[in-house]
């Protein structure tokens, strides 16, 4: 179960890295980034890279073990937590729409928690 669990974490964060911000990039997510103080240039990269690191990060979680994967899916709950907050700082009617963070992300979050803590509480032998 867990490495479905895993799997089904890994999925998201590997084709939204890879489809919306790499291949096809959203003027939505584009006036976001814009809207923090970024050129269009400029919020066409950050997307870019932002796409390379959510596509490298679903893949580490697949392949990384124990201290590093704990340490990883940490970062992925931090960003589950912040990025949605700076989305709701330009873009408030995000929360209600269908894709948005509070569709879509809770449910990442939660399997996310999940998995963080199976690999942060001590087993017992």
């Amino acid at each position: 179960a867990t490495w479905i669990l895993r799997v089904g974490m890994a999925l998201p964060w590997i084709t939204e890295g890879i489809l919306p911000k790499v291949v096809f990039q959203q003027p939505l997510e584009i006036d976001v980034v814009m809207a923090l103080g970024f050129s269009d240039s400029g919020a066409r990269s950050l997307i870019l890279a932002t796409g390379i690191a959510q596509t490298i990060t679903g893949i580490l979680a697949l392949v990384l073990r124990e201290r590093m994967l704990a340490w990883l899916l940490g970062a992925q709950l931090a960003a589950l937590l912040v990025l949605p907050l700076l989305v709701t700082a330009t873009q408030p009617f995000m929360w209600v729409h269908p894709f948005g963070p509070l569709t879509k992300n809770i449910v990442i979050l939660a399997g996310t928690f999940v998995l963080w803590r199976q690999c942060t509480t001590p087993t017992s032998s």
